[in-house]
């Protein structure tokens, strides 16, 4: 992994895919955006890093929603990016405070089941399918990481201690060192995993502001 020089200056930016990984009450909430690009390097779309961005832990998810919806309104960002929020325990109040907002987003319920399933707008997603998703990205030189981007060597160090151990009948877990964070990269699982996979199924979850 390595951050590559950021190019600000591209005529055609996005589209974005934000991903929202929403933490407890004593842990982080991360927030990750991802810019697609197409390339010549490499076969398929790759992913840069245009914002890592992490939550100081007990700030009221209101605040949460209220930010997150101030950074995707402010160009390129704005109307050009899907959000996908984690919508597993306390991420479905979350969800529920950008309906009430009237902003679409794409929503993911992480399990430790086989197969992803959706139903409209709502996503039940594997925990392997998201770590495999990751894992592919990254040997195959797609996941790139801005060295513009603050806190994205936060964000390398995260993945560099981050594990994901499969059991015998196919339950994924993930594992990080004792006392270090897996919340960017969480962050950064969920709008990967979406555009590479989900939107193929059910597109255009913009959010518009």
């Amino acid at each position: 992994m390595k951050a590559y020089s950021y190019q600000p200056d591209r005529t055609d930016p996005g589209p974005f895919y934000a991903g929202l990984d929403l933490g407890q009450q004593h842990d982080h909430t991360a927030l990750v955006v991802l810019d697609e690009e197409d390339p010549e390097d490499v076969e398929g779309h790759a992913y840069l890093t245009r914002l890592v961005r992490r939550f100081e832990t007990g700030v009221p998810y209101t605040e949460i929603v209220e930010a997150v919806t101030a950074i995707l309104s402010r160009p390129p960002l704005r109307g050009n990016t899907t959000l996908v929020l984690d919508a597993t325990g306390v991420g479905r109040a979350v969800a529920d405070l950008f309906r009430d907002l009237g902003k679409r987003f794409v929503a993911v319920t992480i399990t430790g089941g086989q197969k992803a399933h959706t139903k409209g707008k709502e996503w039940t997603v594997p925990k392997k399918d998201l770590a495999s998703t990751v894992q592919a990205l990254l040997q195959t030189d797609r996941l790139r990481f801005s060295e513009r981007v603050p806190q994205t060597e936060t964000l390398l160090k995260e993945l560099k201690d981050f594990r994901v151990k499969v059991s015998d009948s196919g339950h994924a877990r993930f594992e990080h060192r004792e006392g270090e964070h897996d919340d960017l990269v969480l962050g950064t699982a969920l709008p990967a995993w979406y555009a590479e996979h989900g939107r193929t199924v059910y597109a255009g979850h913009t959010i518009t502001l």
